[in-house]
């Protein structure tokens, strides 16, 4: 192998991420001319092909096929040409090497090569139609296709014989491998030929004028080719799924409007994938063309159908005509729209602006659709191409110091017009700032194309630090000019081919930003991130030293902790050296398992687990300690305040008090010393430190020193905070401490209520604030409830003591006069229902929705008083009628309007409301429980049978009668119900798959549901 060929071959090898110099059977040729193709060295391919037969091992058969690789090659360059003559010689090479190959007789890849000419003719008539093409030039298209169809069908016709001769016989791939690779690859040709034959039909169809009608017998071969292929193939091979896009385009050019929209529809629903997409850029853009031609146009489904699809176009389709094709459609549409009458104003305008937008991205692209672009561009104003100062097309360097002078030169000139467009002058959406917006992405992308040709211009004499300037840049520009992938290749392919060297850095640390990128709008994508791990160990290993490789091995454990490997981040951070990032990466591998550990505890209602606690608090307190007193920051104030939470959470409340208060890294001692502003962190601070001080109550401290503490703390937040904010902290730690009390061990449970008891018993007795009683008032009414055993509805005892404890700070409250929220009504009933007072809690509630009716919780609330009072009465004919009450409603206003709703109105408000549904249910299980309770009262068995009917008739209508663990309840009644009633015991039917849904119909709740007589 010469020199130059090793070179070359190590190139792409570094590319690819290092394949084996040598196969088995010696020089790897045909591999490496794919590798060049994809990597875009088209050039250097050809001076490859050209020495390759002079070279030891090269496969004989590789050797004879060697002109169709350069036919393939010619072809590549002719798709990519900038201009016509390019794409014309191209086209020729590529015709006269294919004709070369099939005339030196049978080759394993002559259909493969047939197929290559068939594509060739199809080419050839695209150029012919380009460009409003003459009829002359019409008919000479028509001929190509055609001649092209032909050629698919005689290839298409010879492989179904094969492949049905293969069929008789049994191939088994583990023992004949080759046999099985040759049934896959004619499989797979004899598809690709119905889809150009089909295709040829169409497009030879579509040179006449009116192809509809002129063009109808060649559109129905075509048709009935695409529907063969989506008939029987769409459930296997992405041909016959993506053949919906064609039948559509077919159906609507015959003009079968519905059969097109259908057929396009399939294509938009096939699902997702890549290799979907093309076809569903078409399939949209076709049914943007039927919204905007039905009668009326409707240009909501347009937009609709467009935008979202627009929007996430990727870089690596900016180029592709379907793509192109579906913003030109969608442009087109925001244009008609916005000459309508009913385009008005800021509706106009936006319909403009996203035709600007999308016509101006189909502008910077070479294509059939470039042309009308600007044309529609001009009707608006906008001029394109209008630069004398820059090439607007890349002319071939002499050299790659050539190559490389005008491309710093043109990206010279984008840093020039990008400072003019961040200044803000001229402003964004005007005609200048589209224009120099334009013309910035022409440069970039003519800078791409010079450093492309002056790179394949490389030879033994090319200065090794030019070369590699030549490549940062190349990644360089394709990234500012969002060509991640391209970025992605070449950067990692200088990283690669440069270790130790700082072009090699930057390159990796380029191919890292355009991972990012592409991660940013594929978030979920495997592969890349996979990749991205690879490149950033690769980056910390090479460039052990260097601090932006270090920012890489950052990214690698943020990728682990992003997808919650923790055991994976904790190793790979054991893995970087002792320094400052390091330690920040402990501490924050440790405030993640902390939110992890008490989010799955919060969503999962289960224990917080106290292993993963534990590995917490070891590398919070680990990354604290190693980290040096000048990099404390905001983040290590933060880490330190997580530590404390955790200890407190493993009852290590000296430990945390200890934390707290340390006068190395304690988040108090870091918030004075840092002059810290943020809110959020402080009174998250000092939160902590109340709930850690009365913790230590609990665990024994000494309430002459704790409780003081605690006030303090308590006194500051007070201060810090005004009436509003106070009360919305206040709801939130009213919430937290029963979480704690829920929470703790049963050991500990007695404990912390007591110790928030004496707490809140001196905050009542020290304040006069009104935010600051209630919060006391409501924290010990929720102890008290929390002290009560399942299933008891009036307190006793210690839990007694705590509610009537909050109940004479509510009425402290409302003694004192003066404004307070009314929910102290609210929490003033509830407490003294809980404790049994049953007429003052519901006199309570009475003054709460006297002036606030709808505040179901309320309404909720005395329902259950008056259920409950009825269940205290000795006297039954009283009951009855408290039943009734807690039914029906209860104290009527001045208009007769009852105050207090009962059960039955509280079900009718919540009826197929799906924000509600769960006061729904709650409601008619009081019903039939209330009466059965009135039936039983009375005893009176028609009652108690009304009970049944409550419960049956809602289940019909219902069957899961609110979720598995309402039905639970509902059927554990009605089996108490039927029981008494002296009925079959059967309870409720399995409700199966049915699901409470917004849009049931509303059962209709009759009066005599309510009423028992």
């Amino acid at each position: 192998m010469t020199r130059r060929s090793t070179f070359l071959f190590f190139a792409v090898w570094c590319l690819l991420g290092g394949l084996p110099l040598r196969s088995s059977g010696g020089e790897p040729a045909e591999d490496f001319v794919k590798a060049l193709r994809n990597a875009g060295y088209s050039d250097t391919a050809l001076l490859y092909l050209e020495t390759v037969s002079e070279l030891p091992g090269v496969n004989p058969e590789f050797l004879k096929s060697i002109e169709f690789e350069r036919a393939q090659i010619f072809f590549d360059l002719a798709r990519t040409a900038r201009k016509p003559q390019d794409m014309e010689s191209n086209l020729e090479k590529t015709e006269a090497a294919l004709r070369e190959f099939l005339g030196q007789g049978d080759h394993p890849r002559r259909e493969e090569a047939q197929l290559q000419l068939g594509a060739l003719l199809l080419t050839r008539g695209e150029q012919k139609m380009r460009d409003d093409p003459t009829p002359q030039q019409r008919e000479q298209a028509r001929e190509l296709y055609v001649k092209a169809a032909t050629t698919f069908t005689e290839i298409t016709d010879r492989l179904r014989e094969e492949l049905q001769t293969m069929r008789g016989a049994a191939i088994d791939p583990s023992t004949d491998p080759e046999a099985a690779d040759r049934r896959d690859r004619f499989r797979g040709q004899y598809l690709s030929g119905l889809v150009q034959t089909a295709d040829a039909n169409k497009l030879a169809a579509e040179t006449f004028e009116e192809p509809g009608k002129d063009g109808k017998d060649l559109l129905e071969k075509s048709l009935q080719g695409f529907t063969e292929l989506s008939e029987k193939y769409s459930k296997k091979y992405v041909v016959g799924i993506t053949a919906d896009a064609s039948i559509g385009e077919i159906q609507e050019i015959l003009g079968n409007a519905k059969k097109a929209e259908a057929a396009y529809t399939r294509m938009m629903e096939a699902g997702e994938g890549d290799e979907l997409r093309p076809a569903q850029f078409r399939a949209a853009a076709g049914l943007i063309r039927l919204a905007v031609a039905a009668s009326p146009p409707d240009f909501a489904r347009a937009g609709q159908i467009g935008k979202p699809l627009v929007d996430r176009i990727r870089p690596n389709e900016r180029e592709s005509p379907e793509a192109n094709q579906l913003q030109l459609e969608y442009a087109k549409a925001n244009l008609a729209f916005s000459k309508t009458e009913a385009a008005k104003g800021n509706d106009k305008k936006k319909a403009i602006s996203e035709a600007r937008q999308a016509l101006n991205r189909i502008a910077k692209v070479s294509g059939s659709h470039n042309a009308e672009a600007k044309t529609l561009l001009a009707d608006l104003g906008i001029k394109v191409d209008d630069d004398e100062t820059l090439p607007t097309t890349a002319q071939r360097p002499e050299s790659i110091d050539d190559a490389l002078g005008t491309a710093r030169d043109l990206m010279q000139a984008v840093a020039t017009y990008q400072e003019t467009l961040d200044s803000g002058n001229p402003a964004s959406g005007t005609e200048d700032y589209q224009r120099i917006s334009t013309q910035a992405s022409q440069a970039r992308q003519v800078a791409v194309d010079v450093l492309r040709q002056g790179l394949a211009m490389v030879n033994r004499e090319s200065d090794a630090q030019t070369v590699q300037s030549a490549r940062e840049l190349l990644a360089y520009a394709a990234y500012d000019d969002s060509q991640f992938y391209e970025a992605i290749a070449v950067g990692e392919f200088l990283a690669r081919t440069a270790p130790g060297n700082p072009s090699g850095l930057s390159g990796g640390l380029i191919a890292m930003n355009g991972y990012s990128a592409l991660l940013r709008e594929d978030p979920a994508n495997k592969s890349l991130t996979e990749s991205l791990s690879t490149l950033a160990g690769y980056l910390t290993q090479t460039w052990p030293n260097n601090p932006d490789a270090a920012g890489a091995g950052k990214i690698l454990i943020k990728l682990s902790l992003q997808n919650e490997q923790w055991d994976r981040a904790e190793a790979q951070i054991d893995g970087l050296k002792n320094d400052a990032v390091k330690s920040s990466m402990r501490c924050l591998l440790g405030r993640l398992l902390y939110i992890d550990a008490d989010q799955t505890r919060r969503e999962k209602g289960q224990e917080i687990d106290r292993e993963m606690l534990a590995k917490a608090e070891t590398l919070i307190r680990q990354g604290l300690n190693d980290l040096p007193a000048d990099l404390l920051d905001l983040d290590a104030a933060k880490a330190a305040l997580t530590l404390a939470k955790v200890q407190r959470k493993l009852d290590k409340y000296d430990d945390a008090a200890e934390t707290l208060a340390s006068t190395e890294f304690g988040p108090a001692k870091l918030r004075e010393q840092l002059k810290i502003k943020d809110e959020a962190f402080e009174l998250d601070l000092l939160t902590t430190q109340l709930y850690t001080n009365i913790g230590r109550l609990s665990s024994g401290g000494d309430p002459g020193t704790i409780l003081p503490q605690a006030m303090q703390v308590l006194d500051d937040l007070e201060k810090r905070l005004d009436g509003d904010q106070l009360t919305a902290l206040y709801l939130t730690m009213a919430r937290s401490v029963r979480e704690q009390i829920d929470e703790a061990q049963p050991a500990r449970r007695n404990q912390l209520v007591e110790a928030f008891r004496q707490f809140l018993q001196r905050v009542a007795g020290s304040t006069d604030k009104t935010e600051t009683l209630l919060w006391a008032g409501q924290t010990l009414a929720d102890l008290g409830e929390a002290a009560m055993p399942t299933g008891v509805a009036k307190a006793s005892g210690e839990s007694a003591e705590l509610l009537k404890t909050a109940i004479d700070i509510f009425a402290r409250v409302q003694s004192a006069g003066g404004d307070f929220p009314l929910t102290v009504y609210y929490q003033h009933g509830r407490a003294l229902r809980l404790v049994g007072e049953y007429k003052k809690a519901a006199d309570q509630l009475e003054k709460m929705l006297q002036q606030k009716p709808n505040m179901l919780t309320a309404q909720v609330e005395a329902a259950l008083t008056y259920e409950q009072w009825a269940d205290s009465f000795t006297n039954k004919k009283i009951a009855v009628r408290a039943y009734q009450s807690a039914m029906g409603g209860a104290r009527p206003d001045a208009n007769k309007q009852k105050v207090i709703w009962g059960w039955g109105k509280l079900s009718r408000i919540t009826n197929g409301r799906e924000q509600f549904r769960d006061t729904f249910f709650e409601a008619r299980y009081h019903i039939a429980l209330c009466r059965f309770k009135q039936g039983r009262a009375a005893d009176d068995q028609k009652i108690i049978a009304k009970a049944i009917q409550d419960i049956t008739q809602i289940a019909a209508l219902f069957p899961d009668m609110g979720g598995p663990e309402s039905w639970k309840r509902f059927d554990a009644l009605l089996r108490t119900v039927q029981k008494a009633a002296g009925k079959p015991v059967t309870g409720l039917k399995n409700p199966g798959a049915v699901s409470w849904r917004l849009g049931t119909p509303q059962i209709i709740i009759r009066e005599d549901w309510i009423h028992p007589c």
